[in-house]
């Protein structure tokens, strides 16, 4: 299942997607796996807070289960897409409770494929648009789909990627595009996973403004041409 969910841009996502569970008739999937067994429940949502850096999320089981206090807890609402883990509080009287892992909090499932580069480097020159100025940087692809795209780069690099913020191009690794590809900066976060000590550790997500099935046939073509290429879907 994980392979098909992301992780969430940032802290202010995950509330975002959490108060979407509020109030919603649909059963969530709560599961925990043991040495011996998994066992799986229903559940509902019903409530989040935060204290210090924890975030406690309160969940009603269908009745009062037991839980091993030293494994994970996954939480999966299917309707709505999203995934996320825990840390085990307690459970009385059909209350839940459980302190959401920080690193992996959540997962939010995509719908198109999404071309991710781990083994390659594969640059875009993108073009940034702010205040009616434009300046053109070159960026290094962490992911691509026909709609959005995220990028590495450095934190200094990265400042000038605000939420909103315009960009553009017109070329994937020197293959020229029929037409320019227009978005807007979704979300600037930092990597907490980092690629063979390089500076660009900063993730900048891109949401294009419409949906562009060109990409499919650009790395169609670098598949052909290119040894170096290497991409999961």
């Amino acid at each position: 299942m994980k392979e098909k969910f992301r992780l969430a841009g940032d802290i202010r996502e995950f509330f975002q997607d959490l108060k979407k569970l509020k109030n919603e008739d649909d059963s969530l999937v709560i599961w925990q796996t043991s040495d011996t067994k998994k066992q799986k429940f229903q559940g509902k949502f019903e409530s989040y807070q935060t204290d210090k850096d924890k975030i406690i999320i309160n969940l009603r089981l269908e009745k009062t289960q037991s839980f091993e206090p030293n494994k994970d807890i996954f939480v999966f609402a299917q309707e709505k897409g999203i995934l996320f883990k825990g840390v085990y509080e307690f459970c009385v009287a059909s209350s839940l409770k459980i302190v959401a892992d920080e690193k992996i909090y959540l997962k939010e499932k995509r719908f198109t494929d999404r071309y991710n580069f781990n083994y390659s480097e594969i640059k875009i020159d993108l073009t940034h648009i702010i205040a009616g100025a434009s300046a053109i940087q070159e960026v290094l692809l962490k992911d691509i789909s026909v709609n959005g795209m995220s990028f590495l780069i450095s934190p200094s690099k990265s400042l000038m990627y605000q939420k909103g913020s315009l960009v553009e191009f017109d070329s994937i690794y020197g293959i020229k595009l029929p037409s320019i590809i227009k978005g807007k900066v979704v979300h600037n976060t930092k990597n907490k996973k980092k690629l063979n000590n390089s500076k660009d550790n900063q993730i900048v997500g891109i949401e294009f403004d419409q949906e562009s099935t060109i990409i499919k046939k650009v790395f169609d073509a670098l598949e052909a041409t290119k040894d170096s290429v290497t991409y999961l879907i």
